[in-house]
């Protein structure tokens, strides 16, 4: 359900969602000012494509493996990728909160965003960590 408009379109029913709430991954949607530039790289690359919060999703992943990345330095190995990756404490531009991963914990996303339909588009009501 992280695309609440497409949903409506399949329900079909005028104010079906008008009181519904989901959870999504990620804080802001394509349409928010927050992505404007990811907006216009999509758009140069994908012209006439429809940017959707999945696309977001999958930039926010490469967000955080580039900071990986950039941790683990210039001589680069799948160990010192592991090794970055298991201390990492990054705020992405697009997850409701840091991806923080450690050698005993790779449950690294515990941020949500409360989302609802308003006038047919999402937007973020609110956002919360979950219990540790």
């Amino acid at each position: 359900m992280g695309d609440l408009p497409v949903l409506a379109k399949q329900v079909g029913s005028p104010g079906a969602l008008d009181n519904m709430y989901a959870i999504s991954h990620v804080r802001y949607m394509p349409e928010d000012k927050e992505m404007a530039d990811w907006r216009r790289l999509f758009t140069q690359y994908y012209p006439g494509e429809t940017m959707s919060i999945y696309h977001l999703l999958g930039v926010a992943s490469a967000q955080v493996v580039v900071e990986a990345l950039n941790q683990a330095g210039k001589d680069l190995t799948r160990d010192s990728f592991v090794k970055a990756m298991d201390k990492i404490d990054f705020k992405s531009t697009i997850y409701p909160g840091a991806i923080v991963c450690t050698v005993t914990d790779h449950q690294c996303h515990k941020h949500a965003a409360f989302v609802q339909l308003v006038d047919g588009r999402i937007s973020t009501v609110a956002t919360t960590s979950l219990p540790k």
